[in-house]
């Protein structure tokens, strides 16, 4: 392998976007390792993947799709931010184009791993490639279904932070086992059918359905039971709408299923011997439960005009640790979670936080375009450092391996027409 890349002649490196004669002797041993145990993906979407794998040319690369799919995906996003931006309404064909372009995003996300096999392309830059077009796609996605939903600025900030915050756990099982385990009912696979569908209705019916209760429409109040209190009864009503019901879907889903990878990554064999669980863990625990605690402290944070500023950085860090997760797995490392988008995420929380204590304590109330703003500076800082890993790491893993990022090189596409 001596003689493919200059970087094997540096055997450390502070710069953690750098890659080392270590780590390429680590990817020798690469394999990926994945179950997926959904029903739906067993006995329906598997069948219809392949179907569309087998159509695809053997000259596309499988990056190639999954780029794509990234970019149909995130145009949805662009659209809304249009939009809401001009301060109009979201018409419904926006709501349909969401629905397809999602499912273009699974079905593209599903079948390049197929097609990567089926032209004997995999490679670590694959799943890693993968791996960051999905952990940076999330948290529009989650913003889009909110939206479509009618949720609340309330309910839209705790939604993002505990799904964005599994994503975090989901990828750190991974990362501690060395297997990506999909569970019967898994956000990839099922909850990516669901959003489509939620989608769909609302393209049909408008955001406004999901609002309304439940006692003014066709269903009737499930959520509404009596207990029988000393003398008397007392009525309590829960979910008396569609949204509040998938709210609580979406929160309770998200802890249990986090709760789930931790317990299942602390049980079983460590990937590799510099594993350090606790080190990579506790952090961002410890500052995704700050912000969640700050939004709850001061209610402006998310519901001012940086609210979706708020989510998209915190979403966005746990997109680049995540993906620098993969990167310490894949190279067989010690994981750094102190980043540089970690720490100013935690300095604009500590900052903010700070101000509304200070505020409440003096009689007042924190001025809540004053509490996000520190948090759109971060979403600058992670999309550069995001940006700058991207252009190091895959570069670098692309030629070492003798690869393209997005292309054939001529010796794959001479070894596809032979077969």
């Amino acid at each position: 392998m001596s003689g493919r890349s200059p970087l094997l002649s540096k055997s450390t490196s502070s710069d953690p976007d750098e890659l080392t004669a270590a780590d390429f002797k680590a990817l020798e041993h690469y394999k990926y390792s994945g179950t997926d145990f959904s029903l739906c993906s067993k006995y329906f979407m598997q069948r219809y993947w392949t179907a569309v794998s087998e159509c695809v040319p053997k000259t596309i690369a499988p990056n190639a799709l999954t780029l794509t799919g990234f970019i149909v995906s995130t145009s949805t996003s662009v659209i809304l931010a249009y939009f809401a931006l001009a301060g109009l309404p979201f018409p419904n064909w926006v709501w349909a184009y969401a629905a397809v372009s999602l499912f273009t995003y699974q079905t593209l996300d599903a079948i390049d791993g197929k097609q990567a096999r089926r032209t004997g392309c995999g490679s670590p830059l694959g799943e890693l490639f993968d791996h960051g077009c999905d952990a940076l796609f999330t948290p529009l996605i989650n913003l889009t279904s909110c939206i479509a939903l009618g949720f609340t600025a309330t309910e839209t900030f705790f939604y993002c932070m505990a799904v964005n915050s599994a994503l975090f756990f989901s990828l750190f099982e991974q990362f501690s086992t060395g297997t990506l385990d999909l569970g019967y009912l898994n956000a990839p696979v099922d909850g990516i059918l669901l959003s489509c569908g939620v989608l769909f209705w609302t393209a049909f019916a408008g955001p406004q359905w999901w609002a309304t209760p439940f006692a003014a429409g066709p269903l009737v109040n499930l959520g509404a039971i009596t207990i029988p209190v000393i003398g008397t009864t007392v009525n309590v009503s829960f979910f008396t709408k569609a949204n509040e019901l998938l709210f609580a879907v979406g929160i309770l889903g998200s802890f249990f299923t986090s709760l789930g990878n931790v317990a299942h990554a602390w049980t079983m064999p460590l990937a590799h011997a510099r594993v350090n669980r606790v080190a990579t863990l506790l952090p961002q625990t410890i500052l995704g439960a700050s912000i969640i605690a700050l939004g709850w402290y001061a209610p402006a944070l998310a519901t001012g005009p940086y609210a979706f500023a708020v989510e998209l950085a915190y979403g966005w860090l746990v997109s680049f640790t995540v993906t620098r997760m993969t990167v310490a797995r894949l190279c067989r490392r010690p994981y750094d979670p102190l980043t540089i988008p970690f720490r100013a995420t935690l300095f604009a929380t500590l900052l903010t936080g700070m101000y509304a204590v200070a505020a409440r304590v003096t009689g007042g109330e924190p001025n809540a375009a004053l509490l996000g703003a520190p948090f759109a500076l971060c979403v600058f800082v992670t999309l550069l450092c995001y940006a700058r890993m991207a252009w190091k790491v895959f570069r670098r893993l692309a030629r070492h391996l003798g690869i393209n990022i997005l292309t054939m090189t001529e010796a794959q596409l001479a070894r596809n027409r032979a077969k």
